[in-house]
């Protein structure tokens, strides 16, 4: 289970080798450290006492804190081992044409699952809107056309691969955009894609920008499970500012995760969830609380039937597998139409 720490006031400590979590003085559990998997802090305003981090450093747990726009800011782990071979391959890998197919293959996930929400949705709406099960059919039509076009690639280094796979992605990505924003109630107000230092002031952006900031935590914390290095990407750019490898891997769980759970979030949402341009606190709640949700469903990928959560750890796996040279091909995680 996680546990988040999201309203001011609360309180996290230990009583008897168990963590205690308290609101204004009142207690609201007590809980047994092997049963976390990590304390999520999304508040400024809680706090934690020097023996809980102890007990939650010495049971591997991670705390992980989060800033109003759910982005994750800082996390303390327990004391571990370097895996320096690892890194070693993880940065020569990038200059061969090996680094340059794992690039093409974070594009393709992204590409199929883009495909695949509009597929099912075009299904759904068959009967009650055929006119809009068509104009999705055209547009993952559209992003069929460019995975072929990223499949016809000559494989080359990351450098020389990472422009004509961005051109192509976000070529599909306008088509996926277009017929996603179709699938979104007209007053919410949503337009287009806009990232979070665009500015959005529709309620849809701000969730997607919310939860993709959430999703990064938990990559982040499974690329960091497997010994890599989270700031030397395939397909991004390095940057001391943000996580490279972090944003590769997510590409394959964006939609999988966070858009269908917008997607829902947004049909019946009647209240407004914004103030100056930032998430409620309820409507925070609201989103990590579906999130969560969505990462323990259980889906089937590579043969595999478990939970979302643990697919992202199994990716992580693979991806250091084929970057050590102990397998030969890096499958992207995707959900079929």
């Amino acid at each position: 289970m996680r546990l988040m720490l999201n309203e001011p006031g609360m309180f996290l400590g230990v009583k008897r080798g168990l963590l205690v979590v308290y609101r204004k003085g009142e207690k609201l559990a007590e809980i047994p450290p092997p049963q976390i998997e990590q304390v999520m802090v999304t508040t400024r305003g809680a706090s934690i006492s020097s023996a809980a981090v102890t007990l939650l450093s010495m049971h591997n747990v991670d705390l992980i804190f989060y800033s109003r726009k759910g982005y994750p800011v800082s996390r303390l782990v327990s004391m571990r081992s370097g895996a320096v071979k690892l890194r070693r391959a993880q940065y020569a890998l990038r200059d061969t044409e090996r680094g340059g197919e794992l690039a093409r293959a974070f594009v393709l996930g992204k590409l199929f699952n883009q495909r695949t929400v509009l597929q099912r949705a075009a299904k759904s709406k068959m009967r009650s809107s055929p006119s809009t099960a068509l104009f999705l059919k055209s547009k993952a039509d559209e992003i069929k056309e460019v995975i072929d076009e990223v499949w016809s690639l000559e494989p080359r280094p990351c450098e020389e691969m990472r422009k004509p796979l961005m051109l192509l992605e976000a070529r599909a990505g306008e088509a996926y955009w277009e017929g996603f924003s179709a699938l979104v109630p007209e007053e919410l107000g949503f337009e287009s894609r806009k990232k979070r230092f665009e500015r959005p002031k529709d309620p849809v952006n701000v969730m997607l920008n919310y939860c993709y900031g959430l999703l990064a935590g938990q990559v982040l914390l499974s690329l960091e499970k497997t010994g890599l290095d989270v700031y030397a990407g395939f397909l991004h750019k390095d940057s001391p500012r943000r996580p490279a490898l972090v944003m590769d891997l997510m590409e394959e769980f964006r939609q999988p995760i966070v858009d269908k759970v917008v997607l829902k979030l947004a049909q019946g949402l009647e209240e407004d969830i914004l103030e100056e341009g930032r998430l409620k606190r309820e409507a925070r709640l609201k989103l990590a609380r579906a999130l969560s949700e969505r990462m323990y469903e259980k889906v089937t990928f590579s043969n595999r039937c478990t939970k979302l959560e643990y697919h992202i750890l199994l990716q992580a796996r693979r991806l250091a597998e084929y970057i050590a040279g102990r397998e030969k091909v890096y499958e992207p995680f995707t959900e079929r139409a």
